[in-house]
This record gives structure tokens, sequence and C-alpha cells, in this order.
């Protein structure tokens, strides 16, 4: 498994980050800080947690590591939530579940949280669901920007995930557009986007100044970059080519090769690039 490096990625500005929801599974969340900073990294991302905040940050500020990303709660996961933020049913628990991920993400002084919308509830139409997220966003949004965080909009792709509100780019672009509020922009998955659209490196031309976080994994299996069809070289030379300054997550099956790492090397996981100016909320790092 190889990835053949552009001259680009050499001055790169952007971090990568790690997600503990998928790679130190074998630990509990707060020992998977200190593991993550031992393989490595700087930067984690999290699923939302079971574990007490105060036992998180004690853990974070022992590892020294930042938390980029932490995704707030997504409901019931066992039986096919992934995010609620399209129900009108579930108003009011989703947004008291925003503000518990508000106060998480400032105790842990990180400035993304990953609100996924859901799919679209059964009787309701795809209009009304996304009605829904946008009243829910336009509440959220300002709470967020007073605490410094950005609230990020991930599209799922359509064939794991056919009944997801957003799918797409330019599903979660039009919400963006319709809503017209600081402190919500895209999360890029080029695993996702893959899966649903290709058109990685022109995507990411045309929506660079709205995405606030960009994840990785390779297509088909989502395991680590070179195990599949993505030219990770190109893309993330282009990245860093077009001056992305946020971070791009680790968020993909650490399980399927021998060496889930083999493609980045050890320095290069905790490198912290010299930024080239001042950053946007969405693209700050934490």
């Amino acid at each position: 498994m190889t990835m053949t490096p552009t001259r680009a990625l050499e001055k790169r500005h952007f971090r990568y980050s790690l997600s503990i929801g998928w790679f130190c599974t074998d630990v509990p969340v707060p020992a998977r800080f200190d593991r993550a900073r031992q393989l490595g990294f700087r930067a984690v991302e999290m699923f939302w947690p079971g574990e007490p905040a105060e036992e998180l940050r004690r853990a974070q500020r022992r590892s020294g590591v930042d938390v980029a990303l932490v995704n707030m709660f997504e409901g019931d996961y066992a039986a096919g939530d992934r995010g609620f933020a399209c129900d009108p049913a579930r108003r009011e628990t989703w947004r008291e579940a925003l503000d518990r991920a508000l106060d998480l993400a400032t105790d842990l002084s990180c400035r993304r949280v990953n609100v996924l919308t859901g799919d679209v509830p059964r009787g309701r139409t795809r209009a009304e669901a996304q009605d829904c997220v946008l009243e829910n966003l336009d509440w959220a949004a300002p709470r967020a920007t007073d605490r410094g965080v950005t609230l990020l909009i991930e599209p799922l792709n359509h064939l794991t995930h056919p009944h997801y509100l957003c799918q797409r780019t330019s599903d979660v672009l039009a919400i963006l557009d319709e809503l017209d509020r600081a402190g919500v922009a895209l999360q890029y998955d080029l695993f996702h986007a893959q899966c649903s659209e290709g058109n990685l490196i022109g995507t990411l031309r045309q929506s660079l100044p709205r995405i606030g976080h960009v994840q990785l994994a390779d297509v088909p299996t989502r395991s680590a970059p070179g195990t599949g069809e993505i030219n990770f070289g190109n893309v993330l030379g282009e990245l860093a080519e077009l001056g992305y300054e946020g971070f791009v997550g680790l968020e993909y099956d650490p399980s399927q090769v021998e060496d889930p790492f083999a493609w980045l090397p050890f320095p290069e996981r905790s490198r912290i690039p010299r930024l080239s100016g001042s950053l946007s909320p969405s693209t700050a790092p934490a």
C-alpha cells in the first residue's frame, strides 16, 4: 500500500486528525487520547462519547492532543439513526442534544461539531425534512458562534444511506445557501463523496471556501488510502495547492490492512504546518 505524494504536499497547510471512533477501540475513549499521541498524532476527532466531560478533558490535557471535531449525539445508532436534525417530531430533543454538544466542545477546546441531518422520517416529505433542518440550524447557529464553534453538515452516500436527507455536496450547499448564516459549513468526506458523485478535485476547487472539515477513506471498502480507487496523492495535493488550512481526519476501518498508516510517514502525522494567514472559524485548528 503506497501513496505517491505530490510536491504540493510538502507545503501543506492542513493538519491530520485521527478518528478515535474508528481507531484505538480496544481501549476506553479516555485512553485513546494517549494512544493517538503514541501513534504520532497531535489531533483527534471523536464520536459522541459516553464518558463524563471532566474525564475526557483530563485525558485530553494529559495527552496534549487537540480535539479537531466532535460528532453530536446521533440518536439510536443500532436502530438506524444517523442524526435526527430533520425530524420535526424530535425537534426539542435535538436542540437539547445540540446544547450538550456545544458544552462538550467548549470543555475540550474544540471548534467543530458535526451535525448529521438523519434520514427523512417516515410519513414526511424531503421538503418537510429540509425545512426542519433549516429551522434547527437557524436556532443553533448563533448559539454555536457565541461559543466559537462551527456546525458542520456532512453528506452521507446514497449507496449505504439511501434515505439520508443530504447525500451529495449540492444537498448541503443548498441548505447553506438558504440558511445564509455564519458558523455553518460543509463537512467533506472523500469516501462518501466518491461513492455518491466522484469529481473530488473539481468539487474541492468549487467548494473550498465553504468546507469546514475534510475526512478521508478509500473506496470501495472504506479502508486506508492506497487500498482502493482514490488517488490520494492528487486529491490531498490539490488541497495543499488550494491552501486549505483546516484538518483532514482519518476516518476509516484500520482492520483490513496490516499497517493502516503505511501511507502516512510518522513525522507527517504530527507536523503542524505554518499557516499562511488569518483563519476563519470554520478552518482554524483547535
